[in-house]
């Protein structure tokens, strides 16, 4: 006669990876075939919040399975059509829902999660429909692969703002010029002021930089929205120094100074949203970019085809701009800021006024 006890051991850098999750937000589930009070006690021992609440799914209907999904941690005899139901459930409820698995079992449930990761020590199966396999089978490479995401996704975001801001007001102040029958207001050379100094350099350096910010809302309404305020404000900028340009008695060079100075400081402000919250990295890079951007304004215009803003000596050939002239230039770049915050935050307003009216109706109903 004879007492046998079975135990699972968990791997000494398990608790690690999960404090890690449970740090940054990510709510981990465990669901097992195995019998619930087994996993619960394996999953308290692994360190993951909420363990004590587990549940059986044995011969549950799939309605229930829905409905259990938020509510517990640990899900034990669980089928692999049910795990299934659980991402589902998940992802209805608007998570975003990574599965790990290894087994023929979990293949359901890999195929419906947002993300899919498997060990390569699993089944063929299970590593042919997963997103992403674990070479080493270790799930404390996790950590490691989600921060690599994060700084990928947040990365691309901040550059592709820059990228994007330019585009936009590019592609408008072409359409302001095919209207109005004219040349573009902004010549080649002086766009690669913003091209070389507001959104180069800087995409270069912040593309490369370390970033575990969690990854929140849509990829792509996240960069329009973070860029139409900018590209905006540059062509309103634009089409008020293109009205001003008759009275001010304005050259085609100085108006298109003005356009070009405007829309660089304001590629400068989006840039500083861009680098917030400043560390030593993006204060270097942005008070040195700025710093360039102002010394080749100053004293190399006509490497860039502006108009000089101060009369130097060597500038006696070129026409610089009047008092009028550069107090338009200074009014705008002042209120530069101010409008994109007005633009940034115009839609927020309207759906509230709209909210508020709609309930106002509402209530006199």
């Amino acid at each position: 006669i004879a007492l046998i006890t079975i135990e699972d051991t968990i791997r000494p850098d398990a608790i690690d990876t999960i404090n890690y999750f449970k740090e940054h937000g990510v709510d981990v589930k465990v669901i097992s075939g195995d019998n619930p009070i087994t996993v619960s006690k394996i999953s308290q021992r692994a360190g993951i919040a909420n363990a004590e609440d587990y549940i059986s799914l044995e011969n549950m209907s799939d309605k229930d399975v829905l409905r259990v999904a938020t509510k517990y941690s640990v899900f034990g005899r669980v089928s692999p059509y049910q795990k299934k139901l659980l991402v589902e459930a998940l992802k209805d409820n608007g998570r975003v829902v990574a599965m790990t698995g290894d087994g023929v079992n979990d293949i359901l449930a890999l195929k419906e999660a947002d993300t899919s990761i498997a060990m390569a020590s699993g089944s063929e199966a299970a590593r042919n429909v997963s997103h992403l396999v674990l070479m080493d089978s270790n799930f404390s490479s996790m950590p490691k692969v989600v921060a690599e995401g994060r700084r990928v996704i947040n990365n691309v975001q901040r550059v592709s703002t820059l990228f994007l801001t330019k585009t936009i007001f590019s592609f408008l102040l072409a359409i302001v010029a095919i209207i109005r029958n004219g040349d573009y207001p902004i010549s080649p050379i002086q766009l690669n002021l913003i091209d070389v100094f507001a959104i180069g350099i800087p995409s270069f350096f912040l593309a490369l930089e370390q970033n575990n910010k969690p990854v929140k809302g849509n990829f792509l309404s996240n960069i329009i929205k973070a860029a139409m305020p900018g590209a905006i404000v540059v062509v309103i900028n634009s089409l008020i120094i293109i009205g001003l340009a008759g009275p001010l008695n304005m050259s085609k060079q100085a108006t298109s100074t003005l356009i070009s100075l405007t829309a660089a400081y304001t590629s400068f402000m989006v840039l500083l949203r861009v680098c917030l919250p400043f560390n030593t990295l993006r204060t270097i890079l942005y008070i040195s970019m700025s710093a360039l951007v102002v010394g080749i304004v100053v004293f190399l215009p006509e490497f860039f085809q502006f108009s000089p803003i101060f009369r130097f000596e060597k500038f006696k050939d070129l026409v610089p701009l009047d008092i009028p002239q550069i107090l338009l230039l200074l009014t705008l770049t002042l209120a530069t800021y101010k409008m994109i915050y007005i633009v940034s935050n115009l839609y927020g307003w309207i759906k509230k006024t709209f909210k508020y009216l709609l309930e106002k109706i509402s209530s006199m109903q």
